[in-house]
């Protein structure tokens, strides 16, 4: 049996995960981590005590390299922090998810932080500073518990908001963790409803590239002998 751990920024993107069709011998634990730092960690540290041959991290991410559109699919062989920390990711699992994902940006890294990035010149400093092509909340807190618990990591990431578009702060106050739509805050929403309309067509866009991820991910549960962290 292989055992796989995911961690994901939302429920609809642990989602996207179970909904992949995952090969019998399977033992899958998705946690969302819900954008919050203090769950993120205790989920991964969670997922970590299952002792899984595998743990992921999976979802949307922002772009900070503008060579990355809305919906590109990011591999990365790398996960860095802004402090210059560096977490290097299983290299068989990776080689593997690479051959089955042809598409996939495999030279990326993605930096991780604990809140979001929503400015163009937040991005742009992000970049220059740690040379990440995408951030994210969950990836970061994931490889520091993988490291600790010595085992292997992968990091599948999609990128939604492209690096020269702000995100208004009140458009992430929209949704819960679990993706759904908070509607008594939609009138705050209205007069950003162009940046709203943009991000939700991105996130499509984002989440049909996460959901071939998984499908290329479930094939390979069964396929690949149980690789040790690199």
């Amino acid at each position: 049996m292989t055992r796989i751990g995911v961690l994901t920024g939302l429920a609809r993107e642990a989602a996207v995960v179970e909904a992949a069709d995952w090969p019998d011998g399977t033992a899958l634990m998705v946690a969302p981590g819900g954008a919050d730092p203090a769950r993120t960690r205790t989920e991964a540290q969670r997922l970590a005590g299952e002792r899984p041959d595998l743990l992921v991290s999976f979802g949307l991410a922002g772009g900070l390299d503008p060579a990355y559109r809305p919906g590109a699919l990011i591999l990365p062989g790398a996960v860095v922090d802004p402090e210059g920390g560096r977490w290097p990711v299983a290299s068989e699992w990776h080689a593997a998810l690479l051959a089955a994902c042809p598409d996939a940006h495999r030279g990326a890294t993605v930096v991780g932080v604990d809140a979001p990035v929503t400015t163009p010149a937040a991005k742009r400093a992000l970049a220059a500073d740690t040379g990440a092509a995408a951030v994210d909340m969950e990836s970061v807190v994931l490889a520091r518990v993988a490291a600790g618990a010595g085992l292997p990591l992968l990091v599948v990431r999609a990128v939604c908001d492209p690096a020269e578009r702000a995100v208004p702060g009140v458009v992430q106050t929209l949704l819960d963790a679990r993706g759904r739509v908070r509607w008594h805050r939609v009138p705050a929403v209205l007069p950003h409803l162009r940046s709203v309309i943009a991000l939700a067509v991105d996130s499509g866009r984002a989440t049909r590239s996460l959901r071939g991820a998984a499908a290329a991910l479930a094939q390979l549960a069964n396929a690949r002998p149980r690789p040790t962290a690199s």
